[in-house]
């Protein structure tokens, strides 16, 4: 979880553009996005045109709203300013909002669609990535400082985020960007910890 209150410290990329994104992005956005995961599980175990395949359906199913409505309006697209090409992307999305290390509260199914429109629910960041190339050369932090602004201003104090197991450099550009570790929702310690604070009742024979 990032406290949006807090700064992020970016240095000026010079050879970006930052703009907003929109559907319309996503076909150039694919091989960004199988590039960037190439090395990566599950991504890394497909062929090239499998690869290039999941890119497609992951991006489709967040902007059509399968990991909770699509915040358009705080995604953002990093261009090349070369050629101005895509070399990355931030795709925010909503959950409903509640306790974000209990697993029914983030699953998508209880997130009302409307959520975006009523500004409510908790803002997550769903994808971000950027062409290898262009990885750990402030394209994430750039998307995130432009992300944050726009949340900010819709009145959201925290974002939530997730990684792919086995990610080790997007955990620590988390840890960089100010991105507190919250509980593990499986916890053993968290689970017998809530039944000593509130132990079961008995009941009548």
């Amino acid at each position: 979880m990032l406290d949006l209150h807090k700064e992020i410290s970016a240095t000026d990329n010079e050879s970006l553009t930052i703009r907003p994104l929109h559907v319309a992005d996503l076909a150039e956005l694919e091989k960004v996005f199988a590039g960037a995961f190439a090395r990566l599980q599950p991504f890394g175990s497909l062929e090239d045109p499998a690869r290039l395949d999941a890119a497609r359906r992951c991006l489709r199913k967040t902007v059509s709203g399968g990991d909770g409505p699509w915040l358009e309006e705080a995604s953002f697209l990093a261009l090349d300013k070369v050629d101005a090409r895509p070399v990355g992307a931030i795709f925010i999305t909503l959950l409903p909002a509640g306790d974000a290390a209990d697993t029914t509260a983030t699953t998508v199914r209880h997130a009302a669609h409307d959520l975006a429109a009523q500004q409510g629910g908790r803002a997550h960041l769903t994808w971000i990535f950027a062409a290898p190339f262009f990885a750990g050369g402030g394209t994430g932090t750039a998307l995130l400082a432009a992300a944050r602004a726009v949340l900010c201003h819709r009145g959201y104090t925290q974002l939530f985020s997730t990684f792919l197991l086995g990610n080790h450099s997007s955990m620590l550009w988390h840890w960089r960007s100010g991105f507190e570790l919250l509980p593990y929702p499986f916890s053993r310690r968290r689970r017998w910890t809530r039944r000593e604070a509130d132990p079961p009742q008995p009941t009548s024979p």
